[in-house]
């Protein structure tokens, strides 16, 4: 059994309406999808090769009207990953047991689509009309996953941060970390975030609170997301000079998209590069493209390709 840590869901029905309790879990209780798998890695004795996509996925929303405002369709969003043949997905904006995602446990069902193992980090916990929800990040493997943290980011309401935050009002952002260990090697730590998307004092913060919460760019680590900055950006120059590369510049030379086709927002008519896979000095870059979804959520997803001696 993997050992993660996320929400278990159970469902039941009584007088013939479905019931859901989600009860939070301590790290180490969850279970995997029940599609997941754990092949083993096609690549030469010395080395692994992984596939790693970040996409935020707008709550299953498409683009790009606002939240609610159509319905949310997280088989469409399945879609769209399964065709990129991913081996590690880093999610941003996803629920579980939410409105704004039809009350769907979304990143177990994108799991099941794509046969992998999920954790999930709880951001917020509410109570609303499916019952106990949860928004956030989650982590995506098709090799074995187990839960490391959930750290909580500034917050620019004064209330005090907390993962998952349980007060009503104000955004509560989180940095979701998880091991993921390819059979035979290697060891990975993988960290995945969202940043704020107004406040540039804010989103600093957070950014400093993230990197504080890494430690230090050594070892197997990756770190993905939506930034919301761009690559002239400071925070770039921050995660960048903190020991990580940006995969994307690695792999193509240049930190501007257009040219390269790496813009990631807005879906219908990209301009702008704001979703990351940065990598720790041990990964190769040998791939990287902005995959062409311009309905499925208001970002597009990039996956890199990256090679790692075992």
């Amino acid at each position: 059994m993997s050992r993660v840590g996320e929400s278990r869901v159970r469902w039941w029905t009584r007088g013939g309406s479905a019931l859901v309790v989600a009860a939070l879990l301590v790290p180490g209780d969850a279970v995997p999808s029940a599609k997941a798998v754990e092949p083993e890695p096609v690549q030469n004795a010395a080395s692994v090769t992984l596939r790693v996509v970040t996409y935020n996925i707008h709550h299953g929303q498409p683009c790009c009207a606002g939240v609610g405002e159509n319905e949310p369709d997280i088989e469409r969003t399945g879609r769209t990953l399964d065709a990129m043949d991913p081996d590690i997905v880093l999610l941003q904006e996803t629920n579980l047991n939410h409105p704004e995602g039809n009350c769907r446990n979304q990143p177990g069902r994108l799991a099941e689509i794509l046969g992998m193992n999920h954790v999930m980090g709880h951001n917020r916990i509410a109570g609303t009309g499916c019952g106990t929800s949860a928004t956030g990040n989650a982590i995506l493997s098709r090799y074995p996953l187990e839960y490391l943290d959930n750290t909580p980011l500034p917050r620019g309401d004064g209330e005090t941060a907390a993962c998952p935050n349980t007060k009503a009002g104000g955004a509560q952002r989180c940095l979701l970390s998880a091991r993921v260990t390819v059979p035979g090697g290697p060891s990975l730590v993988v960290y995945t975030t969202h940043l704020e998307h107004q406040d540039t004092e804010l989103r600093q913060r957070q950014a400093r609170t993230m990197l504080d919460a890494i430690g230090s760019a050594g070892g197997r680590k990756l770190l993905g997301g939506d930034f919301n900055h761009e690559p002239d950006g400071t925070i770039h120059g921050w995660v960048t000079d903190f020991g990580f590369s940006d995969a994307w510049e690695k792999r193509h030379g240049v930190r501007s998209c257009g040219a390269t086709n790496g813009c990631t927002y807005r879906a219908d008519d990209p301009d702008r590069r704001i979703d990351y896979i940065y990598v720790s000095s041990p990964f190769a870059v040998s791939g990287g493209a902005v995959r062409d979804a311009p309905i499925a959520s208001d970002h597009r997803p990039l996956r890199m390709t990256l090679t790692v001696s075992r």
